[in-house]
């Protein structure tokens, strides 16, 4: 009997034990299960921003790209810019000096225009004193011969 009740004993705590041992195996597999999906969670989590990163980095170099142009261009423009500058200095000074060119031509055109007409008055005065010389004498040849013809 003693030893039925002994076997009996080790027996139940033989099935307590199994059923502590499945109860751990159990939370254990849980556990596991809930590690597992958080390992999965981490990982997914890493991936995504690993993508993110790479599309970041991406964005970064675009950006740098663009910059980079925009900066040449805006260099380009501002030699553009100067050249212009230049030019419209330099056709400002070329029209500077055509128009001091024109006006000393123009002044020397209004002196020449001015000696001109002194000269051809000068010359219709003179012409005009010749035509009167002339009719005086043509008058007084015309009275002389007349006279002559009246006397004689």
């Amino acid at each position: 009997g003693d030893e039925i009740r002994t076997l009996r004993k080790r027996l139940e705590r033989a099935e307590e034990l199994v059923i502590k041992l499945e109860v751990e195996v159990s939370s254990e597999r849980s556990l596991r299960s809930h590690v597992e999906s958080e390992i999965k969670a981490v990982r997914d989590a890493y991936q995504a921003t690993h993508s993110a990163l790479q599309i970041e980095s991406q964005a970064l170099a675009d950006a740098r790209r663009q910059t980079s142009r925009l900066a040449a261009e805006n260099e380009e423009l501002r030699q553009n810019q100067n050249r212009i500058e230049l030019q419209e200095g330099q056709a400002k000074a070329l029209l500077q000096s055509e128009l001091e060119l024109t006006k000393a031509e123009l002044a020397g055109a209004q002196r020449d225009l001015k000696e001109l007409t002194q000269k051809h008055s000068a010359a219709e005065t003179e012409e005009k004193s010749r035509v009167q010389e002339m009719r005086s004498a043509l008058e007084k040849g015309l009275y002389f011969r007349d006279e002559a013809a009246h006397l004689g």
